[in-house]
This record gives C-alpha cells, sequence and structure tokens, in this order.
C-alpha cells in the first residue's frame, strides 16, 4: 500500500519571503522560551496550551515508538540478526562422524544429505551450538565441526568441504542431563550460496543405547549480503 498524501501544512517557514517568515530573532526567542519551560511554569500559559501539550507529547512518544521500530527493523533487513535452530535428534552415535539436521530429527552420516546440509541465502556464522546430553556411560571429548562448500563444486566429495571451525569439549560419565555449550569465534563461516553442516563427533562411545540429546544452535546472519530480491543464477559465492 502507498503512502498516503499528507494532511499537515507547515506551522511557519525559516527561509524564504513567505507571509509565515519567522525571523532568526523569533526562532531563538522560541527556543528559549522553550528550554526555559515556560509553558509549564507559567499557570496561564499551561492552562492555555493543555490540550495541545497533552496531544503534542502523545505525538512524540508515538514518533518515539516509530523510531524504535524502524530502527529495529532496518537492522534486520540490511544487517546482523539472529536465528536459534532446533537440531535435536535420538542416536547412540559411537565414535562415527554425523551431522546436525537442519530441517527433522534425523541426524545424517553423510555430509550431503539434504537434512543436513543447508544452502545459505546470505553471509552468516554458527555463532554457538549448545547441546544436553542424558544418560552418559563413559567419558571420552564431543567435538562440534562446521563445514562448507560453495556452487560449482560436487557436493558429493567429502574432500570438496572446507572444515571452518571446530570446538570440543569433555564428557564424564557423571555428567547425565548436563549442557555443553560450544562457542564459535570465526567472524564468518559461511557466504551466501554456499553449503553449510554441522558435524559431531565422540572420541569414545559415550553412551550404551540410543540417547536424546537435545540441541539448539545460533546463527547470525548477514542480511546486507541477503542474495536479494531479484532472480538470479551463480556459479560462485557471493
Amino acid at each position: 500500500m502507498a503512502l498516503a498524501d499528507k494532511k499537515y501544512t507547515r506551522v511557519f517557514s525559516t527561509t524564504g519571503s513567505d507571509s509565515d517568515l519567522v525571523s532568526a530573532g523569533k526562532l531563538t526567542d522560541l527556543e528559549r522560551k522553550f528550554n526555559s519551560k515556560d509553558y509549564l511554569n507559567d499557570p496561564v500559559q499551561f492552562d492555555r496550551l493543555s490540550p495541545a501539550l497533552w496531544q503534542i507529547q502523545k505525538m512524540q512518544e508515538e514518533l518515539d515508538e516509530l523510531r524504535r521500530f524502524t530502527n529495529i527493523e532496518l537492522a534486520h533487513k540490511d544487517g546482523k540478526n539472529y536465528q536459534v535452530y532446533h537440531q535435536s535428534f535420538i542416536d547412540d552415535l559411537g565414535t562415527t562422524k554425523h551431522y546436525l539436521p537442519w530441517k527433522d530429527i534425523n541426524e545424517q552420516t553423510t555430509i550431503y544429505q539434504e537434512e543436513v546440509a543447508m544452502v545459505a541465502p546470505a553471509d552468516g556464522r554458527i555463532v554457538s551450538v549448545t547441546m544436553r546430553m542424558s544418560a552418559v556411560a563413559y567419558d571420552g571429548v564431543r567435538t562440534i565441526g562446521i563445514h562448507t562448500i560453495g556452487p560449482n563444486t560436487s557436493q558429493f566429495s567429502s574432500n570438496s568441504w572446507t572444515a571452518e571451525e571446530t570446538e570440543s569439549l569433555p564428557v564424564t560419565r557423571t555428567d547425565d542431563n548436563h549442557v555443553f555449550h560450544f562457542a564459535f569465534s570465526n567472524a564468518k563461516h559461511f557466504e551466501s550460496g554456499e553449503l553449510v553442516t554441522i558435524s559431531v563427533q565422540d572420541d569414545r562411545d559415550l553412551h550404551s543405547s540410543h540417547r536424546y540429546c537435545y540441541v539448539s544452535t545460533l546463527v547470525e546472519w548477514d542480511y546486507s549480503t541477503f542474495l536479494g530480491s531479484t532472480s538470479l543464477e551463480t556459479d560462485a559465492a557471493i
């Protein structure tokens, strides 16, 4: 919907030669009276102006809210924005490298599976992967990795993927229902058009059977690099 035509007219002008011109001296006087709060301190002025002051105050509050909302929306559209993805699963991982699901609860052992590989519409980074594990039976080390591959390269060759960053934490058999927070430091992990996956691997089988693993992944998107509102084809990350 287009913006409607304005309904207001100006109160006065500060340049030109129109009949509503206010001189520099009068502007200074207006500012002085406003800053000294004559309209509040003088009972006669306050009584006379109170209905207009009430409405002006409400308009000011409305403008402040519009400015706050607009700043947030512009930051989301043209800047960086956080989004949480739920990547929980049930499994006994053993020591095999698995990849966390973006779209369901089925982790995979193949890096290119559609459940675990997401094409990025904008540049971004994995801020953190937070896990809660149940029924830990053995001691070991869990490692979370971030992997990417660009356009025009076959995703079916695991050697073609780039390991961007890894984080590891020790796990002990007394860590039932503990939370493990893997925080990453790279300024950027992937670019627009790249596939991104997240791996999990234990150096020892931590569980004696299939167990719940609750996962929340925080992604930082840079929407200033969004592929755009115009259709395109590209054979390279943008």
